[in-house]
């Protein structure tokens, strides 16, 4: 189970029914523990992900650990397993990579080859998409916000992160305030980039996936430290 009792984080544990022990398999000082991967027979768990700047796949089953670098190197850090068969030989895998929004696969892990199945966006595939970057801002008092930028294309010639010469910018706050913002294809950021300004989301404090302590620092704070 995920499970935040007693921890600030919420973290994988495993609970024994029978005396009610919990054993800690995963865990994270900086985010919340946000999906498990599963054996589709047993269920043990075979990874974890935690999501803090960017994804991170962390290995339980050794016997995963190939396919996890394989298909990091391949598709980089923004994918997800979305299905499997029962005997767990055959995956079906998706990007959300602001680069490469929702392109599907099928994954032999036998043969280790991915078979590109279908385009969830066919017409953003020749589009001038722009890269995200994930960032470290801090608030007026100190607290470290996870942040996401986009730049107009064209914009930043040494890659550095920052425009070669100053842009519009617009600010885009997600809802909640109990969500968050987090990397890959943001359809709001690439048409904001498409014409010109920059897209900055913040998780301001309030925000989830970084434990008790942030969502509860927005606490009789909206108007206030919240927005600032």
């Amino acid at each position: 189970m995920q499970s935040s009792v007693g921890r600030d984080k919420s973290a994988l544990v495993r609970v024994d029914i029978a005396t009610g022990k919990e054993t800690v398999l995963g865990a994270s000082e900086q985010a919340d523990v946000e999906y498990v991967w599963t054996d589709p027979k047993d269920h043990t768990p075979q990874a974890y992900t935690v999501n803090y700047l960017k994804p991170e796949v962390t290995v339980l089953k050794p016997s995963v650990q190939k396919d996890v670098d394989f298909l990091t190197k391949e598709l980089g850090d923004g994918f997800g397993v979305t299905g499997r068969t029962l005997d767990d030989s055959i995956w079906t895998v998706a990007t959300d990579d602001a680069l490469a929004p929702a392109t599907s696969y099928l994954y032999d892990r036998k043969a280790v080859k991915l078979t590109k199945l279908f385009d969830q966006r066919p017409a953003l595939t020749k589009a001038p998409l722009v890269p995200m970057q994930s960032l470290e801002l801090k608030a007026r008092d100190g607290l470290t916000l996870v942040s996401y930028l986009s730049l107009p294309p064209g914009s930043d010639a040494n890659g550095d992160g920052r425009p070669d010469s100053p842009v519009p910018m617009v600010l885009n706050v997600h809802g909640g305030p109990w969500a968050r913002d987090a990397y890959g294809f943001d359809n709001e950021h690439q048409w904001l980039a498409n014409r010109g300004y920059a897209a900055l989301s913040v998780n301001y404090r309030g925000s989830t996936g970084f434990g008790k302590n942030f969502v509860n620092a927005s606490n009789k704070e909206w108007a206030g430290k919240m927005t600032r």
